[in-house]
């Protein structure tokens, strides 16, 4: 279990620009697609946790003001680019 809340003191993540796309064809009773997600292939971050260059006194709250950051210790990245052709029936 891991509570990310408590040692993300920013929550800011850096901007980005994804491309996705799906087409294809369907009539009533079923469709005919190819999508791709992340199609340029971005690398991006989507959580955080940074490191902590000197140990928390947890007899204090926990802030920004009683810890010395670092580099980010932990990283969540988003989805690699993907390509899928898609079957879907109607009924």
């Amino acid at each position: 279990y891991l509570n990310s809340s408590d040692f993300q003191f920013s929550k800011e993540i850096d901007a980005r620009t994804l491309v996705n796309f799906r087409i294809g064809w369907e009539d009533e009773n079923f469709g005919l697609y190819f999508a791709g997600n992340n199609v340029l292939d971005e690398d991006y971050r989507i959580g955080r946790i940074p490191s902590l260059t000197e140990p928390i006194d947890f007899t204090l709250p926990i802030s920004v003001e009683n810890a010395v950051l670092g580099e980010a210790l932990f990283a969540v990245f988003g989805d690699p680019r993907t390509f899928s052709f898609q079957v879907e029936a109607f009924f």
